[in-house]
């Protein structure tokens, strides 16, 4: 058997891909976002939810991670840049400034803690690596969105205890909690 290119073959393996990725665009800005930014985002708190039940409704039993805040803030941060979605903005701002005053050095020590509950009460004070990466990614979508001072100061923060805390000094890289 020879592998041997096939442009005809490749060009309509891209065409399909091609009509995947609208389809998938088209389920995001029609069904995911209005979704996530409706039931999935609990306006009072400021704070999207942990999940959601097969009927969209949330989960409220459960803590709130770091990782879900983050990756949605980075979610409709970019959905709202791009232009696909530009309530996003509103909603990742919010979420934004709401993480910085609950996670962030929530039990009064340096870092992100993992999880919060309902009543804003820490869950679980792990400072874990993964997450700490979802933060900076989603800060940096932040500051794509209005650069303030306040998300700066996280990012700076953030690198600092990761340096400090996850770093490892003799052989380098960095290890998880």
């Amino acid at each position: 058997m020879t592998d041997t290119f096939n442009a005809s073959d490749a060009a309509r393996d891209f065409h399909a891909l091609g009509i995947l990725a609208s389809q998938g665009r088209a389920w995001l800005i029609d069904a995911a976002y209005p979704l996530w930014s409706g039931s999935g985002f609990d306006a009072a708190a400021g704070l999207f939810e942990e999940q959601l039940d097969f009927a969209g409704r949330p989960v409220t039993s459960v803590p709130r991670r770091l990782m879900v805040q983050a990756r949605q803030i980075a979610v409709f941060a970019r959905a709202a840049l791009s232009g696909d979605f530009p309530a996003g903005a509103n909603l990742a701002l919010t979420a934004g400034h709401r993480v910085i005053e609950r996670y962030l050095q929530a039990d009064g020590r340096p870092g992100w803690v993992f999880s919060i509950g309902r009543d804003n009460v820490v869950a679980d004070p792990t400072r874990d690596l993964y997450a700490h990466a979802f933060v900076l990614f989603a800060l940096s979508y932040l500051i794509r969105l209005d650069d303030r001072p306040e998300f700066r100061e996280a990012v700076r923060a953030t690198l600092s205890y990761i340096d400090s805390d996850f770093a490892d000094p003799v052989h380098g890289g960095y290890w998880d909690s």
